[in-house]
């Protein structure tokens, strides 16, 4: 007979996860890039402009965030490996394109805040200054916690049954603690029996006689 395992993953692998998820999903909503010129030297004024993640690829690391929530929270819950693991992987893979997009918008920074087709003159393109916002630097940290959280709960999966249950030992009736079956006594003989003793025959004839 089975017998049911009540082994749970690591919680410390979901809650990583599950950090990074909510990093992810906050991030996606903050200042991905500021746009700042100054046109002192046009005889203009200076313009500051913010560029928030959710009107560029935000959108996209706010649903990859929520995704890996679900898996984070379900990673937590799991009772089985099967489940565990699954979870784990689908965190890695949410952690990773998430820390991906964050990385590519980072290092084009320019060319998502400022589309190539915007019309602007070059000279006035020299005086434009971008940088990165914070809300581009969470959501890669986000990605990084949720892939950290997926490898750690692969790790924790393994400490779990296969199916939720754990098949029982034999039972070897005679198996000592060495796992060595222990042998029988021999059996001993019967004590031999001696013959039964015959009754002494009396002697022919009548009483001996004197001379």
């Amino acid at each position: 007979m089975g017998q049911e395992t009540s082994a749970k993953p690591s919680p410390t692998a979901a809650i990583v996860g599950i950090v990074g998820a909510v990093l992810a999903i906050i991030g996606s909503f903050l200042v991905w890039a500021k746009v700042s010129a100054d046109f002192g030297s046009l005889g203009q004024g200076s313009v500051s402009v913010t560029v928030k993640g959710t009107e560029g690829d935000g959108k996209i690391t706010l649903v990859l965030g929520i995704l890996l929530l679900i898996a984070g929270v379900v990673l937590a819950l799991a009772k089985t490996r099967r489940l565990a693991r699954g979870m784990a992987i689908l965190a890695i893979v949410f952690g990773v394109l998430v820390v991906a997009i964050g990385a590519y918008d980072a290092a084009n920074i320019k060319s998502k805040s400022i589309p190539s087709g915007a019309g602007i003159p070059q000279e006035l393109l020299d005086l434009i200054k971008i940088s990165i916002g914070p809300g581009l630097w969470v959501v890669i940290l986000g990605g990084v916690l949720g892939l950290i959280g997926g490898a750690m709960g692969i790790s924790s999966a393994k400490r779990l049954s296969g199916g939720g249950a754990v098949p029982a030992a034999p039972d070897m009736g005679g198996m000592t603690g060495g796992g060595t079956p222990s042998m029988p006594p021999p059996s001993m003989p019967p004590p031999s029996m001696p013959p039964p003793s015959e009754p002494p025959v009396p002697p022919s004839g009548g009483p001996p006689t004197t001379g």
